[in-house]
């Protein structure tokens, strides 16, 4: 099995390819800024490195830090739910939610399955709510049956 690693521009190229407006270059930059906190330690925070179970361990603390949950939590969810909801409508529709997936690049068949998943009360669409629902248990949970396992896509091993 071959060790993944993160880099900065590595996570700067995703986050420039996720996001298109204004609301969500603060995320970016809010996650640039939990970078340099990973890679404090390094001379060069652009070439720094680290490890899979460096980045889950950074990560397992950050979400347990009183302002993430209170304040970037809520900012994030927002966020990324406004960036998809292209039209402006309020609601995630199945096009929509494909074309995350596509700006992701994450094959956009395996929009459908998550999106049905999602959609709680079978309406067509994803509201903030159920959004929001998906979006802390995929963070959040450690059930290794949850149902939002593949809120980006299939896992990998």
């Amino acid at each position: 099995m071959q060790h993944s690693t993160f880099q900065k521009e590595k996570l700067r190229t995703f986050l420039e390819n996720w996001h298109q407006d204004e609301k969500a270059e603060r995320i970016l930059n809010e996650r640039l800024a939990v970078w340099k906190s990973l890679v404090k330690d390094s001379e060069d925070d652009t070439t720094a490195m680290i490890s899979v179970d460096e980045y889950v361990q950074h990560s397992l603390s950050f979400v347990n830090w009183v302002n993430y949950r209170q304040e970037l939590q809520v900012k994030l969810i927002s966020t990324t739910f406004n960036a998809m909801d292209l039209d402006g409508d309020g609601l995630i529709s199945k096009e929509e939610h494909a074309a995350f997936f596509y700006g992701i690049h994450v094959p956009v068949e395996h929009s459908k399955d998550i999106f049905n998943v999602m959609d709680a009360d079978k309406d067509g669409f994803i509201s903030l709510a159920e959004y929001a629902e998906a979006h802390m248990e995929f963070w959040l949970t450690e059930d290794p049956d949850n149902k939002y396992n593949e809120f980006f896509g299939p896992l990998v091993d």
